[in-house]
């Protein structure tokens, strides 16, 4: 096909700086820095993006989906999950590989270093130098520094494999739904497939993330309760029990994720369809100014979307707020244990223990809870994908294996045979019924006996609704017969009742990506009437058509629409109603050039309200009601008593005014070779892009949308309140661990030379402690730390 200048194909992009990447820029991200540098210099345009890397490509990530599938499709119940396994489970499980060493070795041995590094400060302690400490804390640094190199690598390859997974399911998608019959089109909407490809699809980015917790986090527990148990003793694991008790509430808390999930998509495909609805008919709604009803119609619809987002937000910032609570909670629970128990707290205590909560923070009450919503999301909406891709499509061409199986094919009822053979092109049905929608009891087409041979124009006529077009789909394998045969020999070209068109130029429209002839097209053209059109359009037939052809006429969108199926090189014909919506001088010129003319010698199955034309047709077939009522030629079929057949007679004269019309016009349009005199190329434009500050105004109409000032300063002041609590409860931790460090040194000090001397350097340091010592009692460290705690607790969940 040919391209306009402004394509994707023809832009000449740079290869992607990852495949020429070392190890250390990849694991340090400095194979980005060009990027940056030029986004920094100037605004980053679809120009300066690299090209795609092959392992991320549509097609062949698609390829590879589309064989797995086609293997569950065999299976008696397929299943997505396990197509996306088979192509994509080794990479997940060489991830969940390196999660694993990061989360177990690397991330677990940082609370131990820490451990080992905080007993250099205990009071009167011998056993560490300050080089081991030192030597301690390099390590710590340096533990830290793979943790953040690893973490971010992995979660940079679980993004690429997210990406992978979505572009492999809406490629899936994409095919399936150019293969679906017309029955399947009846049980799904174009709104339910947008929703597949926007939102269902994305559930996979934080799917992939997560996965890994669903398994990882019990064993993490597990082991952190063991290394509690190791380093700090029993008291270290009353906040893990603590914690446990809240994962029946959270997987409870998923699984309602998932069935508000459910309800929103459901939502959001009405909301989707009804906006196409209301996109496609907008001339209508405009001309009887329909515009308020309409409006009304979206507003309740999307108020019932949001009623179930506003659900499932609920449920999420419920989860989100357990990770502020839960957490301090239970380290809490284990220094409240370890007090009242005898013990005193020290920084080795209390800041192990806070490590290792941090870690099962991250995993408990974060990832996992996450996860388990994530999942069930997900699982929504693979289940919906899944429904999608079993819908029926068109059925295959049947194969045989000799020649006398060709000849004499063992055609069972129901099946749809398109056979090329050394036999003449034609079609043959033989008591065919067909419906649109299997559930219905009464069928569309009602056994339907169909003929038509090779060099033969069959027309096919009728009253709107009769059931014209459903024959053509029956023989296009649109729709399976439920009953009788259909035969098919020869390939076939079809002409569609109402033209679509694509967003590129006039020639490309007509030839369709096929091999351009010159001398070929030209004749196409003539025979379509389009010559006269070409020298009209300011760049002939290079003029861009506009979206769905809305800068051409409804009859120039109907002949250009009946030219790419007469290029195409086909032994049968379809034409459904490709008359109706020119003139009379230009559909008779199409029915004697194009369709008697350039189609002489071909099968063509012609459906047409013009009966003015068919005089000379040899074979009419008149259907009403799904069935054939008569069929014969022009003559036979006046002597039948059907209403639609008393417009023959005004046909008669309404051709013998068209003869006399176009004997009196003397005016022909002198036309110049198309080829020859093509017109310069419309280049087509970019996309106007407005770039600059974003004014106050649209973050003020923000905020505002999510209710009043009062609201919107309520919940900042909830937030600031939130987030004093848990840093005051983790302050106060380090006074009461400084506190019982002084009250241990004071009793074990002795007045000596050298003690005076450093008293009379921190003599305003043991002020303050001993105004804290008469304060902070046992008693009351206890309660003030209790109350910090649960008053976090509170505030985050309100």
């Amino acid at each position: 096909m040919e391209e306009t200048k402004y394509s994707p194909e023809n832009i000449s992009k740079k290869k992607h700086p990852l495949q020429r990447a070392n190890i250390v820029s990849k694991i340090c991200f400095c194979w980005l820095l060009p990027y940056f540098v030029k986004g920094f210099k100037k605004e980053l345009t679809e120009d300066d993006m690299y090209d795609t890397l092959s392992s991320h490509e549509s097609s062949m990530l698609g390829d590879k989906l589309q064989e797995a599938w086609s293997l569950e499709e065999n299976k008696k119940n397929p299943s997505l999950w396990r197509a996306m396994l088979r192509v994509f489970g080794i990479e997940l499980f060489l991830y969940a590989i390196f999660f694993m060493f990061t989360e177990f070795i690397v991330k677990l041995s940082q609370p131990l270093i820490i451990s080992k590094f905080l007993t250099y400060y205990e009071p009167n302690q011998t056993d560490m130098t300050k080089d081991e400490a030192c030597w301690y804390a390099a390590l710590l640094i340096f533990v830290i520094l793979v943790k953040v190199l690893l973490t971010h690598t992995y979660l940079l390859q679980t993004l690429q494999l997210s990406m992978k997974i979505r572009v492999a399911t809406c490629s899936l998608i994409y095919r399936k739904a150019l293969k679906l019959n017309k029955s399947a089109l009846a049980e799904t909407t174009i709104g339910q497939m947008v929703n597949l490809l926007s939102n269902d699809v994305s559930r996979f980015n934080s799917a992939t993330q997560h996965v890994n917790y669903l398994w990882m986090s019990p064993l993490e527990t597990v082991i952190v309760m063991y290394l509690l148990y190791i380093n700090v003793g029993v008291t270290g694991l009353a906040g893990t029990f603590f914690l446990l008790l809240f994962i029946p509430f959270q997987t409870y808390m998923g699984k309602k994720t998932s069935q508000y999930r459910l309800r929103t998509a459901i939502r959001t495909d009405e909301r989707v369809r009804l906006m196409s609805e209301i996109v496609n008919g907008i001339q209508v709604i405009k001309m009887y100014t329909w515009e308020k009803p309409f409006a009304k119609l979206v507003e309740i619809c999307r108020k019932k979307e949001m009623q179930q987002i506003c659900s499932s937000g609920t449920i999420r910032g419920i989860t989100m707020s357990f990770n502020l609570a839960l957490s301090r909670a239970a380290i809490c629970i284990c220094i409240l244990t370890y007090v009242l128990t005898g013990n005193v707290i020290n920084a080795t205590y209390a800041y192990t223990v806070s490590s290792y909560y941090a870690t099962l923070r991250q995993v408990v009450t974060k990832a996992f809870p996450k996860a388990v919503t994530q999942l069930a999301e997900t699982k929504v909406s693979v289940s919906r994908i899944s429904k999608f891709l079993v819908y029926e499509e068109i059925q295959n061409n049947s194969q045989f294996n000799t020649v006398e199986d060709a000849k004499h094919p063992k055609i069972q009822n129901g099946g749809i045979n398109n056979l090329k053979t050394n036999t003449s092109p034609g079609v043959h049905l033989r008591n065919v019924s067909v419906k649109w929608n299997k559930s219905l009891p009464d069928n569309t087409l009602e056994k339907i006996t169909f003929d038509a041979n090779s060099k033969q124009l069959v027309a096919i006529i009728g009253p709107v609704g009769g059931g014209k077009t459903t024959l053509l789909h029956a023989i296009l394998k649109e729709l399976p017969p439920v009953e009788g045969t259909v035969r098919v020999d020869g390939s076939l070209s079809y002409a569609s009742q109402e033209p679509w068109l694509f967003g590129g130029s006039v020639r490309q429209n007509i030839v369709f990506g096929q091999a351009f002839d010159p001398k070929k097209y030209e004749e196409v053209v003539r025979a379509c009437a389009l010559e006269r059109d070409f020298t009209l359009l300011p760049y002939g037939d290079q003029t861009l058509v506009g979206d769905r052809g809305a800068m051409l006429s409804g009859g120039q969108r109907a002949r250009i629409n009946l030219a790419r199926a007469v290029y195409k090189e086909a032994d049968i014909y379809l034409l459904d109603d490709p008359l109706s919506a020119v003139d009379t001088h230009v559909g008779r010129q199409l029915f004697d050039d194009c369709i008697c003319g350039y189609l002489k010698g071909k099968c063509v199955v012609l459906v047409t309200h013009q009966l003015q034309y068919l005089q000379d047709v040899e074979t009419i077939y008149l259907i009403d009601d799904g069935k054939v009522y008569a069929s014969g030629s022009y003559s036979e079929l006046q002597i039948c008593d059907n209403e639609f057949v008393e417009m023959f007679s005004k046909a008669h004269e309404q051709k013998e005014e068209e003869i006399h019309s176009q004997s009196t016009d003397s005016k022909h349009v002198k036309t110049k070779k198309l080829v020859a005199t093509a017109k310069r190329t419309q280049i087509q434009e970019k996309e106007y892009k407005q770039s600059g500050d974003i004014s106050w105004e649209v973050y003020k109409s923000y905020f505002r949308a999510g209710g009043n000032w009062f609201i919107i300063t309520l919940l900042i002041f909830v937030l600031i309140t939130a987030q004093l609590a848990a840093s005051a409860s983790d302050y106060f931790v380090t006074v009461w661990v400084n506190l019982e460090q002084w009250r241990l040194t004071q009793a074990n000090a002795t007045f000596n030379n050298s003690f005076v001397d450093n008293a009379q350097e921190s003599n305003k340091q043991n002020t303050v402690q001993s105004v804290l010592d008469l304060v902070l009692t046992k008693n009351t460290s206890v309660i003030i730390y209790t109350s910090l705690t649960v008053g976090t607790i509170v505030v985050t969940l309100t």
